[in-house]
């Protein structure tokens, strides 16, 4: 069972649905799948999942690439939060990774795996 809280907005709700489909998704096969990963790699697994499903990185860039470059723009095309968005847009490699409060490291990664998982794994919508 998932539970939303409705007093989130709609785009984090939208988020957060796509972010526990992946957890049901994995359910079954998750000791083998994340064998030796901490929570919170995994929990970043979800929440790449979550974002490549609302934000398809073909569609991310084409739009990119025809000047809907503000992340807020695109974040409203794609009914995300900005923050949201502009994680996207860090992922796709489309803007610099950007550090979220002073003295914090800018290189911030996907776990060990991740991308190797999406890529190969039945799921290809990180491709």
């Amino acid at each position: 069972m998932v539970l939303l809280n409705r007093t989130e907005p709609a785009v984090r709700r939208r988020f957060s649905l796509w972010h526990e489909f992946k957890h049901i998704l994995d359910h079954e096969g998750v000791d083998q799948l994340y064998d030796g990963w901490n929570q919170r790699d995994i929990e970043g697994v979800a929440d790449y999942f979550a974002a490549c499903a609302l934000m398809p990185k073909k569609l991310v860039k084409r739009l990119y690439g025809q000047g809907h470059q503000d992340a807020s723009d695109l974040a409203a095309l794609f009914g995300v939060s900005e923050v949201a968005m502009r994680y996207r847009l860090q992922q796709t490699g489309l803007v610099d990774r950007y550090a979220r409060c002073a003295g914090m490291a800018t290189n911030v990664s996907l776990p060990k795996g991740a991308r190797r998982y999406f890529r190969t794994g039945q799921l290809t919508l990180a491709a």
